[in-house]
Formats: C-alpha cells, sequence, structure tokens
C-alpha cells in the first residue's frame, strides 16, 4: 500500500511491483517481444530487452500493455465498460481529506506519434464502487457520425482529429505535409473520434467516472529506436470521461478522498501497447511534480507496515519521533535522580565533617517544634540539635 511522505504527496514507480494486474479478457502470453493472439495484460519490460522500446524509464524497467496487436477500447459509455479490460492497480491511503490529483509519466507504444492512451479510474477498495472524480466542464463533442461531416484531419504531433468537410481539408492543404492525413468519416468512426459543438457550446461533468490521458508531442522527437518517457517527464492534464484519440488538456484527474481509507488507483488502456513508468498523487497540502523530478528504486511511498520497503507515511513517522521524544526524557529522568542521590550523599558527607566525633550539630537557624526546644530562665530560644548516626538525621 502506498501512503503520503513528509511533503504531502504518494509517488508509484512501477519497476517496485508495489501493484496488482488483470489481464483481459481472454489474455494470450508474452514472451521476449512476441505479440500472439489474444487480449492484453500489463507487463514489466526491461528496456535493455524490449522489442521497439521507450526509452528513458527511470529504472530501466516499465509496464506495458501487450500485445501490441492493434487492439483499443474507445467505445466506453459506463464504468462497466472496463470490466473486460487489462488493469493495473495501485492500493493508496491519503492521510488528509480533500482533492487528490494524479499525475502521470507514460508513453505510447508507436512510433507513429504515439497514439496509445490510457485512462485513470479511482474505487473505493473494501467496496470496489467507483470513486467519481470531481464535478467539471470540458467543450461539448459527440461521436462524429452524427456531426455531419465528412471527415477529420488526424495531426500525427498531436493525435488531434478536427472535423471538416473534404473542401476545408483542401484549403488547409490536410494530408499534404506529412504531418497530417485526411480520415473519412467511416474510418473515423471505428477510431472513436469525437467533434467538438461549432458554437463552443460546454458540458458538466457532474461526477467523471474516469479520465482519458491521450496525446503527447512525441512525433517530432522520436527515432526509429523508441519512445522516450523525457519527452513529457509528466503529464497532469487530461479529459473528464474522454475517449477521443486526443484529451482537451481542459481537466486534471481530481478526487475528493478521505483520510486513512484504503483505495485503489487504477490503469486501463485506450489502445495496447500504452506504457506507464510512474504516478505522484499530490495532496491537498503538496504540489504538482517539478519536470526535473526523478525517481531511483524504492521511490514508492510504501506504507511502513510493508516489509521490506524503508518508506513511511507522515503519521507513522510521527508516532516514531513521539517515541524517541519519550526516551529522551526518560534518560532525563534517571539522570536526574542519580545526580539528586550524589547531592543527598554529599550533604551527608559534609554534615558528618560538621558533626565531628560527638554526632551533634548545632544549627541556630533550624525551626525546631516544641519538643525540641532549649530555652533559658528568661524563656528566650536557645537552640536545638540534631545529631546523625549512621546515615540518618535523628532530631534530639
Amino acid at each position: 500500500m502506498h501512503c503520503v511522505n513528509d511533503d504531502g504527496t504518494m509517488i508509484g514507480l512501477v519497476s517496485d511491483q508495489a501493484y496488482t494486474q488483470t489481464c483481459g479478457a481472454n489474455s494470450g502470453s508474452f514472451s521476449a517481444g512476441v505479440s500472439p493472439a489474444g487480449n492484453e495484460c500489463w507487463w514489466l519490460l526491461d528496456e535493455d530487452e524490449a522489442t521497439a522500446a521507450i526509452k528513458n524509464s527511470f529504472t530501466g524497467k516499465y509496464a506495458q500493455v501487450l500485445p501490441d496487436d492493434g487492439g483499443d477500447y474507445n467505445e466506453i459509455a459506463e464504468i462497466n465498460d472496463f470490466d473486460t479490460i487489462a488493469r493495473l492497480s495501485f492500493s493508496i491511503k491519503p492521510d488528509l481529506d480533500g482533492i487528490h490529483t494524479v499525475s502521470l509519466r507514460w508513453a505510447g507504444g508507436d512510433n507513429e506519434g504515439a497514439g496509445d492512451s490510457l485512462y485513470v479510474v479511482m474505487r473505493d477498495a473494501q467496496t470496489s464502487a467507483v470513486v467519481s472524480g470531481t464535478r467539471t466542464w470540458k467543450a461539448s463533442v459527440g461521436p462524429i457520425q452524427d456531426a455531419g461531416v465528412d471527415g477529420c484531419c488526424y495531426t500525427m504531433a498531436t493525435h488531434a482529429c478536427p472535423c471538416m468537410m473534404q473542401d476545408q481539408a483542401d484549403s488547409v492543404g490536410c494530408g499534404s505535409d506529412g504531418a497530417t492525413f485526411w480520415v473519412v468519416t467511416e474510418d473515423a468512426t471505428a477510431y472513436g473520434v469525437t467533434c467538438s459543438a461549432d458554437d463552443g457550446a460546454m458540458q458538466v461533468i457532474e461526477a467523471p467516472a474516469w479520465y482519458e490521458f491521450a496525446g503527447r508531442p512525441e512525433f517530432s522527437t522520436h527515432d526509429a529506436e523508441g519512445l522516450d518517457f523525457n519527452v513529457q517527464p509528466w503529464d497532469s492534464t487530461c479529459e473528464a470521461e474522454g475517449t477521443g484519440t486526443s484529451d482537451s488538456g481542459m481537466n486534471m484527474a481530481e478526487f475528493e478522498l478521505e483520510a486513512n481509507t484504503e483505495y485503489m488507483l487504477e490503469f486501463y488502456p485506450r489502445e495496447d501497447g500504452v506504457a506507464l513508468d510512474a504516478w505522484v498523487l499530490t495532496g491537498p497540502s503538496s504540489y504538482p511534480p517539478d519536470t526535473s523530478m526523478t525517481l531511483t528504486e524504492g521511490s514508492s511511498t510504501l506504507c511502513a507496515e510493508d516489509i521490506g520497503h524503508s518508506r513511511v507515511g507522515t503519521a507513522s513517522f510521527n508516532v516514531i519521533a513521539l517515541a524517541l521524544s519519550l526516551t529522551i526524557l526518560l534518560v532525563m529522568a534517571f539522570a536526574l535522580l542519580f545526580l539528586k542521590r550524589d547531592s543527598a550523599r554529599a550533604w551527608c558527607a559534609r554534615t558528618r565533617e560538621r558533626c565531628g566525633t560527638s554526632g551533634v550539630w548545632k544549627h541556630p537557624r533550624m525551626s525546631l517544634n516544641d519538643s525540641l526546644q532549649e530555652t533559658n530562665a528568661d524563656g528566650g530560644l536557645v537552640g536545638g540539635y540534631v545529631a546523625v548516626d549512621a546515615g540518618r538525621a535523628n532530631v534530639v
């Protein structure tokens, strides 16, 4: 389970393998870069050994949905549609009530613009019920087949496919620059392309059941040896309940979570081939990850009870600090007692010296009761006596 660190953040590094995964229905197997028939699983890959590896994962290992054989899951209408898709799950426990925001280090799995993408879902760990995101807005969209257009112009770098008529596509040179190509409505429908309303209308998503992360600026920077996680070190923008080839970038994956409650942070592919290196969940009092933030093996903020891992949450840290403080106080108390005992012994030694061999010491300033007072003939106080015998003070 992942807990909060001292910065109010939870971190999940895939290569630490603190997750569970469920393969898609009728899953095949994957070995040595071979993509067999069958549905997908999230596989932990070694960057040095994987075929068409994605470069610059933090530790040389990352998770990828394989086989990458062109499967896609863009027809998501309700949360139950995720039931047969490959799932990667991380257990988390916040320490504060409030809004928590997900940031991802991810990449697509192809060299034609990294078209692969993924969905993020939050669930209650005890009931598996979906924990909805916070209320938000996004541009009003609909399926391309209902938009009355001829097709869309797909941009390789951003994966956006703005809907338009054929003459519009010709006027902007769609497909003539090597960076775009024309997709007719029939084909675009199969890819799940959606079209924004022409009048800029917005729609309210009251309780987002999922968020889509889609589209990365990889086309201009990738090479034939593979894609690069460093092209966009951390991605914090997405689309609430999106399913298109590119997310709107208008939303963030925000969830209202309760302290000391266990949740499951889950990832599903929109297309096979998508890869995940790490995630960060920032709490109400923390900040988004800096683009220069790097992780090493063991960086996952696992709870103290997870044996074999060194990081602890803030609450556990406070308990340890309290125990240490109590120990220090006890040591100081014992030291003070020893000092007082030594002082008493020194006092007794001085007393013996003043008493001499008689064992009697006159102390004219001490307070005496009636039975120990000596008076003269006029009734005046003469003095009292203290005798010390065998280390014990006795009044005589």
